[in-house]
């Protein structure tokens, strides 16, 4: 399982967060598909699930 609690991202000379307090559970054999219109926020999603496998 991936689990991520309260992960929040801002990147620099940003004034929003790409990610705010973002929780997210995924249990072990699940397929996950990352879609919005905000790259960032896809690519800061992908990192922090990266970082914590």
């Amino acid at each position: 399982m991936i689990a991520l609690e309260g992960v929040s991202k801002t990147y620099p000379k940003q004034s929003k967060p790409a990610l705010a307090e973002l929780n997210l559970q995924v249990p072990e054999g699940a397929i996950v598909t990352l879609i919005g219109p905000s790259v960032a926020a896809r690519r800061a999603m992908a990192q922090a699930v990266s970082a914590e496998t």
